[in-house]
């Protein structure tokens, strides 16, 4: 994916790890860890039923997702969260289309 290079910078006004948690994969892998937590958090309050978080969690991996069709749909959307959302229900349902009913359940974007 074509992004603005700060290699010049990042060097000396950004440590590695930092780097790492905003690069578009860490950012999209903060977004995705949220979704498992919801998912988990509204099993154990008796939301959605406990047997599709196993589902959901093994979805929500950065590397699972095509960061330049999310790329394309966040710059048409103007926001990243429901675009991703929607990526997010894709790799879900393929595992299993009763899990995918509880994505983002009750979140607002």
């Amino acid at each position: 994916m074509n992004r603005v290079s700060n290699q010049l910078f990042d060097a000396y006004f950004m440590q590695p790890e930092m780097r790492e948690i905003f690069s578009d994969e860490g950012r999209v892998q903060g977004m995705l860890d949220f979704e498992a937590a919801l998912a988990r958090a509204q099993a154990r309050v008796g939301l959605i039923p406990p047997e599709v978080v196993a589902d959901i969690e093994l979805s929500c991996d950065a590397r699972l997702f095509d960061f330049d069709a999310l790329a394309i749909a966040i710059g048409s959307a103007g926001n990243s969260a429901i675009p991703l959302v929607k990526a997010l229900g894709k790799q879900i349902a393929a595992r299993s289309a009763e899990a995918e009913r509880y994505v983002h359940m009750g979140a607002t974007s």
